[in-house]
């Protein structure tokens, strides 16, 4: 018998878009009758928690929903999925992101192999991004060679680079690692963090596969993006810093406690003459040029956020 898929899909204020994603999902090739999804809604202030419910009445059997009654972040919106799953695999999907019709078929195939514990897969600009704002920072996301996403061909990777918008993890190795810290509250890291335990126990056994293929159908703007990396920076980095003095590394923290010239580069790098700088050369840059500034501004962000977070 093939292996139960549990599919779970943290949704907040994706009316729009959440059609698309679960139709993606009954279109698979593989047997729906062995997949499952478990939806929580995290108080979403739109109709998504409604359009949930119309896909359910024709699909009792597939979907099951989840209701929050206040926001309550990732961490804990995941973990209530992780709780209620019953597959032997469970897909962590981002309810903007639609799938291939061969993409739960292809991850069984690809997962079932010995060393691998999670994998995640390749996220390229939907139709409709491609149409209505495809500008600098979406190009950036989807064509700068950047993380796990400018490998060509499925290979292990490190647990910085393994994010959760479209990722399968073994059931078995949930397990053993147990849920995501839910003291993460604000936005980013919580994927990071789980990852960082996940590596500990299963070296060498977290990958990228290219060609399990998901398609991204919303966006936040550039603005948007620099002032939750702030946040992160700000309220998350610190905790997972404390809890995990290792990972400190894949946060720049040279630039705060290395040698003179590191932090004399760090206080360059935050001060607001050189992110205004910055913001300049992203506005008259072309592509791929601009680039390397998006890069940069969110470093700056990044360590901004965390001086902030330090002296709080």
């Amino acid at each position: 018998m093939k292996p139960k898929f549990s599919i779970i899909l943290p949704v907040y204020n994706n009316a729009n878009i959440i059609g698309t994603v679960l139709t993606s999902i009954i279109n698979q090739t593989y047997p729906i009758e062995r997949i499952e999804i478990i939806a929580v809604d995290d108080a979403s202030t739109d109709e998504s928690l409604q359009n949930l419910k119309r896909f359910q009445t024709k699909h009792e059997e597939l979907l099951k929903i989840i209701e929050h009654k206040e926001n309550q972040g990732r961490a804990c919106t995941r973990n209530d999925g992780i709780n209620l799953a019953q597959g032997d695999l469970l897909l962590f999907l981002d309810s903007d992101i639609s799938i291939h019709e061969k993409f739960i078929e292809r991850t069984v195939n690809f997962i079932n192999q010995k060393d691998v514990i999670g994998v995640m897969g390749k996220i390229l600009p939907g139709k409709d991004i491609k149409q209505n704002n495809y500008n600098k920072y979406q190009k950036y996301l989807y064509q700068a060679p950047r993380g796990a996403m400018q490998l060509e061909k499925p290979s292990p990777v490190s647990y910085s680079h393994f994010l959760f918008s479209i990722t399968t993890i073994k059931s078995k190795a949930i397990d053993k690692i147990g849920l995501m810290d839910e003291n993460l509250t604000h936005h980013g890291g919580e994927d990071t963090e789980y990852a960082f335990r996940l590596e500990q126990k299963y070296s060498n056994q977290l990958y990228f596969n290219p060609n399990l293929k998901g398609y991204h159908h919303d966006f936040v703007n550039f603005k948007t993006a620099l002032n939750r990396m702030r946040k992160y920076g700000k309220f998350n980095v610190p905790y997972i810093i404390k809890k995990h003095p290792q990972m400190k590394e894949i946060y720049f923290y040279d630039f705060l406690e290395g040698n003179l010239i590191q932090r004399f580069l760090g206080i360059i790098a935050t001060s607001k003459s050189f992110i205004t700088m910055m913001h300049f050369l992203y506005k008259y840059l072309p592509v791929p040029l601009v680039f390397g500034v998006i890069k940069i501004l969110f470093g700056s962000m990044l360590l901004q956020g965390i001086e902030a977070g330090r002296k709080s």
